[in-house]
């Protein structure tokens, strides 16, 4: 089952992690920092994107535990917060 992200209304994410476009459920490639962590980048206009840390989703989305769930390690909000 998947749900549609509020702050990028075109794309919906898993419990799973997995991120796709709601009109053809075509999965986002999955990028990963230096540090590990997992993001995917969604297109907001013809040539920009914006990038989100996929354990930040999952924990904004479906609540505490939920990137822990998915074998994520559960994001650190309050620096989350400073870099959004």
């Amino acid at each position: 089952m998947f749900t549609q992200i509020p702050d990028f209304p075109e794309y919906e994410i898993s419990r799973d992690g997995i991120v796709r476009t709601i009109a053809d459920a075509h999965p986002l490639p999955v990028f990963t920092h230096p540090s590990g962590q997992e993001y995917v980048r969604f297109r907001v206009a013809p040539s920009k994107y914006r990038s989100r840390n996929i354990n930040i989703l999952l924990f904004e989305i479906y609540g505490a535990g939920s990137a822990e769930a998915a074998g994520m390690d559960e994001p650190n909000m309050r620096r989350a917060m400073v870099q959004r």
